[in-house]
């Protein structure tokens, strides 16, 4: 009895390690240091939604460019300033009076 309970202990201790080691393993190799050399050489874009428009307002050469994109060119995906930065838009309720906007930029 005393030895089918050690072989037991044993199993269990056996398989805990054999369980938690990849969870330490794979905490471990997710970290690091992240170094950014350069810097930002133009500043972003100034997105703000008007009545039925989103207008886009981009630097360029020492101005401030404004373009008017509808709901619906942003629901496809508009390319505002093809050079720089397009815009996509998705409704967030049934209404369509809540919207989310993604600026990517290039």
């Amino acid at each position: 009895m005393v030895v089918s309970a050690v072989k037991w202990a044993a199993g269990l201790a056996l398989m805990s390690v054999v369980t938690l080691l990849p969870a330490f393993g794979a905490t471990s190799s997710q970290t690091g240091t992240i170094h950014f050399y350069g810097q930002i050489v133009e500043a972003p874009c100034i997105i703000s939604p008007e009545a039925g428009t989103i207008a886009v307002s981009c630097p360029q050469d020492k101005n401030m460019l404004t373009r008017r994109v509808s709901y619906t060119q942003a629901l496809d995906s508009a390319a505002v300033f093809p050079e720089r930065a397009a815009i996509s838009m998705t409704w967030i309720n049934p209404e369509k009076s809540l919207g989310i906007v993604q600026v990517d930029y290039r």
